[in-house]
């Protein structure tokens, strides 16, 4: 009994030990304004060198299953809420300029 107490406490030592040393990822957002799909190297355009773009693609998430609105505002406000740019009311650019 005094064994299997022993070993319960080792193990809740040592994971607590584990899980301190786990540090969170850090995360890097990069949002371009007026760029369509095909327009970077890493997604097959053979014409624009974006290296910068294609080294944070090899190296991270890439995510391309999205939708973008038709301007920045929307968009930007979307990502900025959390929230659908239509039930937030921002369809257009507000007070006619870009965000």
């Amino acid at each position: 009994m005094l064994l299997r107490c022993f070993a319960l406490l080792l193990s809740v030592v040592w994971s607590s030990a584990v899980l301190a040393e786990t540090k969170p990822p850090n995360v890097v957002l990069v949002m371009t304004d007026n760029q369509g799909y095909f327009e970077l190297a890493c997604k097959g355009n053979p014409y624009l060198r974006t290296p910068n773009i294609d080294a944070f693609a090899r190296q991270g998430v890439d995510f391309c299953n999205f939708h973008a609105e038709n301007f920045c505002s929307p968009s930007r406000a979307a990502l900025l809420t959390g929230r659908q740019p239509m039930r937030m009311g921002v369809h257009n650019t507000v007070g006619g300029v870009s965000l």
